[in-house]
């Protein structure tokens, strides 16, 4: 018997960044100062050079534009659709750094800004500036900690992103998972893109496991994270969870055709003994100073590779 997988595709944001060419010695302006991570003018240079650069993406030029987790959910997203140019405002969170990795905000990073928001990294002198991380926030951002010269303030993420893991596997694991959904769905449209991708990924599972096949989630934080100080006391964090779906056809009975998004991924159209997908969400939560955490965007479907025979 044939059942079709219908695989619900969210507009994928995944940025890069080009290098940057020579850069001059920085100095505090404040005697006594931690300098910033680079200077504004720098940031809005890298900013537009990026974007132009996005206009007609390719494998080749994303591997001196970006590296972490968006150049992986990139390279994957350039087999199975056309790439979107990201729309990032001309807004910088450039804290005072001392030492390697060197870093800066780049889109929303100004108080109750939605959009998009990219991590522009420099991981070691001479090395050339790349986009780590890009998400969507789909709620506001919170004011950051900012001195008088406008600079930012990092913050250690702590386990944060270990904590959100943990979490997240456990409750999509739940029994109660089938009838959690119905609630999810209604929270997601609050705007709760943790709750919604939930929801989606449930939604895909049942698929499957409605037809007999056992499915697995499994999920870590992976890389490293960044924060920024909030004016609340709290942080804003940036940080990437490692996401895989496992489904076997322990029965035999049943096969499974994909969507169109997801047999270009694969090169094949159809599944019949197993199928596995990995993903990187590249994520942004709001540590509160209470110790919760709520999470502000996630960057989807974050595919980065399929298996299956």
């Amino acid at each position: 018997m044939l059942v079709t997988l219908l695989v619900t595709l969210v507009a994928l944001l995944a940025a890069c960044s080009p290098d940057e060419g020579p850069e001059r010695e920085r100095t505090a302006a404040t005697p006594g100062a931690t300098p910033p991570a680079t200077t504004p003018e720098t940031a809005d240079r890298l900013l537009r050079r990026y974007l132009a650069a996005m206009r007609e993406p390719s494998s080749e030029t994303l591997a001196k534009l970006e590296g972490g987790a968006a150049r992986a959910v990139h390279d994957a997203e350039l087999r199975f659709t056309e790439a979107s140019v990201p729309q990032l405002a001309a807004e910088f969170a450039i804290p005072r750094l001392t030492g390697y990795p060197k870093w800066f905000a780049a889109g929303a990073v100004r108080p109750g800004m939605t959009g998009e928001v990219a991590l522009f990294v420099k991981s070691r002198k001479g090395a050339a500036w790349r986009v780590h991380h890009l998400a969507y926030l789909s709620r506001p951002m919170p004011e950051l900690a900012r001195d008088a010269e406008g600079y930012v303030t990092a913050a250690e993420p702590g386990d944060l992103a270990e904590r959100q893991a943990k979490t997240f596997t456990r409750e999509l694991g739940t029994s109660a998972a089938a009838e959690a959904d119905a609630e999810d769905a209604d929270t997601a449209g609050g705007g709760d893109p943790e709750t919604a991708l939930r929801a989606t990924l449930r939604q895909h599972a049942r698929l499957f496991s409605g037809y007999a096949w056992t499915v697995r989630h499994q999920a870590a934080s992976q890389g490293r994270s960044y924060a920024l100080r909030t004016a609340d006391g709290g942080s804003v964090v940036w940080y990437v969870l490692a996401y895989s779906f496992t489904a076997t056809n322990s029965g035999g009975r049943f096969e499974i055709t994909l969507a169109d998004e997801a047999s270009r991924l694969l090169n094949d159209s159809t599944v019949r003994r197993a199928f596995t997908w990995d993903a990187r969400y590249q994520s942004v939560a709001h540590a509160q100073a209470d110790g919760t955490a709520r999470v502000l965007g996630i960057a989807l479907p974050g595919w980065t590779a399929m298996r299956g025979d």
